[in-house]
């Protein structure tokens, strides 16, 4: 019993030393992981140290195989785990098996451009020396060290031909951003909202001097009536920045700004649903990002990332936007909702501050109150451009959404005609909102609430005016839709002493003040039909009725701004020839509202629509 106890520890103590030797790196450790992989052959050091990194892992068995062909998918697993990339078992490439390991691995080497995959080049293929040069040569560049090469002496490369070279790669000191994060920008603009910025999130303070636009791949993946939609998007600028994306000296962030524009419809976090609810809709949108080349990092070494994913999707920031408040409300009749609110200043004194209202177009209805605030650039109600009109209170801005379009004539998204009343079926509960939020905010003065908006919500405007009369100090409706057969003495005759600034655009086909026809090729586009003098022929509805009516009633204070046409005024978009300013559709005259574009000679003077707006009280 004594001498099989003594043999039993005996037979510890060798195990023991086992175990140390694989930890201190001696080749008894590669003995015991790899039972074939004997100490004195050529690879066996490689192994060992591919072992303790965690590059080989084995066949299964304590085997390592080294004289097994190696194909495209174990190579992609090694360098994957040279790298420390982040590889999701869960995002496997369409065309590859996803076999519960090597997937995985083999998407990650197509999707960073280390492997491509053709006709010789297949999950399971055998690889001989060139191609397994080819893939190594491009992981170096990856990682930006220096590239080794294998010989083999057979038509394939084996296993234990390629660890050498794998050792070598594994030697060298480099930085790898591994599940690389980002986080989108998202800006409101005249033509609506674009995604303007990346911030990529790379974990390693970066050399600023390392980054420039040309060393990154942008592509955006919208995702919507379940097709993805995936396009190249430009990258204009590349700095390091903080996480918010202001360019900084030094930090561990990367921000790209895009290139934006009105036909740059690869940027929209939108889509316009023509065909169904009539809304713009947030689509799924993903960013896949990838070096050109790896940057430098702050000590000098190359600093590479992994290409951006589903994973590393941080979502977006959408300044100003992110400055309102979101919220909803429930009348009587049961109808919600849903609403955004800013003020200017949380303590107000009260009765101090006036109340701006705007009503979304058709577009902007539907449950999420972001796309009101920046389908169309509502958001800029809040900039210091139209604010400082409105004395060191500021103005308060509520944004109103409905679920289906404000011309609704019974709650099922239907529009009225000229054979109805012309009263939304929305009129009450918005009425409610609107008091509702009035009393719940006593800094709001009363006596200056102040509503407008465009097209649908240009309607509502009316709409809101002519059922309740003397509510609101002022308003300004824009391309407004309210129909002249809906027009009545009584009605012009109770709204006419309330100031009003009519905006809208002679080229608007959607709701037409001129004679003219939709051009068949381009539903955008309306052409003017023109007299003998050459001059276009006036309609009388919708705003050229209703400012015509007030004049005649003796309105006071109405002011119309009609534009020939609706184009760029940021000098930034052209159309083709690269010179003449980019013309929108007419209907879109609530720019040169927004942008605070309307002027008049009142008293003498030049008064734009918001300097005018802030003046009216009741």
């Amino acid at each position: 019993m004594k001498q099989t106890g003594l043999l039993r520890r005996c037979a510890a103590l060798a195990l023991s030393a086992a175990l140390l030797a694989g930890m201190t790196g001696t080749a008894l450790a590669a003995d015991r992981v790899f039972q074939d992989v004997a100490a004195d052959s050529p690879y066996a050091a490689a192994v060992e140290t591919l072992a303790q990194k965690g590059v080989v892992q084995g066949t299964g068995g304590a085997t390592f195989a080294p004289d097994t062909a190696l194909n495209a998918a174990q190579l992609a697993a090694f360098l994957a785990r040279i790298a420390g990339a982040a590889v999701n078992q869960s995002v496997v490439n369409t065309g590859i098996a996803d076999d519960g390991w090597s997937g995985a691995y083999l998407s990650w080497a197509v999707d960073n451009g280390i492997i491509t995959l053709s006709d010789t080049v297949g999950q399971y293929t055998s690889l001989d020396a060139g191609q397994v040069n080819g893939i190594l040569s491009a992981f170096a560049a990856y990682l930006g060290i220096e590239a080794p090469t294998v010989t083999a002496a057979g038509a394939a490369v084996t296993r234990g031909e390629a660890v050498q070279a794998l050792a070598q790669l594994a030697g060298q000191s480099f930085h790898h951003a591994a599940g690389t994060g980002y986080q989108t920008v998202t800006s409101a603009q005249d033509w609506g909202p674009a995604i303007s910025k990346v911030i990529l999130s790379l974990g390693t303070d970066v050399d600023p001097a390392s980054v420039t636009a040309d060393k990154f791949q942008v592509l955006s993946d919208r995702i919507y009536d379940e097709t993805s939609h995936v396009a190249a998007r430009t990258v204009t600028s590349a700095y390091v920045s903080d996480a918010q994306g202001n360019q900084a000296e030094s930090g561990s962030y990367v921000t790209l700004e895009l290139k934006i524009g009105p036909d740059e419809t690869a940027g929209s976090p939108f889509n316009y649903e023509f065909a169904t609810s009539g809304h713009n809709v947030y689509v799924i949108t993903l960013y896949y990002i990838s070096l050109t080349q790896p940057l430098t990092a702050a000590d000098g070494l190359p600093l590479s990332m992994d290409r951006t994913s589903r994973i590393g999707d941080g979502g977006t920031v959408t300044p100003l936007a992110d400055q309102f408040q979101l919220d909803s409300y429930t009348a009587e009749d049961g109808i919600t909702l849903k609403y955004a609110w800013w003020t200017p200043e949380e303590t107000a004194a009260d009765g101090s501050t006036p109340l701006i209202i705007w009503l979304h177009g058709a577009g902007e209805g539907g449950e999420n109150p972001y796309v009101a605030l920046i389908g169309n650039k509502v958001v800029n109600l809040i900039t210091d451009g139209i604010q400082q009109y409105f004395g060191a209170a500021g103005a308060q801005v509520l944004v109103p959404q409905t679920p289906t379009i404000w011309l609704d004539k019974d709650g099922t998204n239907t529009y009225m005609g000229p054979e109805d009343t012309g009263r939304s079926y929305y009129t009450d509960a918005l009425m409610g909102l609107i008091e509702t939020y009035v009393a719940a905010h006593p800094e709001v003065d009363a006596d200056r609430i102040y509503i407008g908006g465009c097209s649908n919500g240009g309607y509502m405007t009316v709409n809101m005016l002519m059922e309740f009369p003397g509510y609101f100090a002022a308003a300004y409706p824009v391309c407004e839709a309210y129909d002249v057969a809906w027009i009545t003495d009584a009605k012009i005759d109770a709204i006419k002493d309330t100031p009003i600034w009519i905006t809208a655009a002679k080229t608007d086909g959607t709701v037409p003040l001129f004679q003219g026809e939709t051009d068949p090729a381009n539903f955008s586009v309306y052409h003017l039909t023109l007299d003998e003098n050459g001059d276009p022929i006036p309609l009388d509805n919708y705003s050229n009725a209703l400012y015509d009516r007030l004049v005649a009633a003796g309105a006071a204070d109405v002011h119309y701004s009609l534009f020939d046409k609706v184009e760029d005024t940021t000098g930034l978009y052209f159309q083709a020839d690269g010179v003449t300013p980019y013309e929108y559709m007419g209907h879109w005259s609530w720019l040169y509202t927004l942008n605070n574009q309307c002027v008049d000679t009142i008293g003498g003077r030049e008064v734009t629509l918001f300097d005018w707006l802030s003046q009216q009280s009741k």
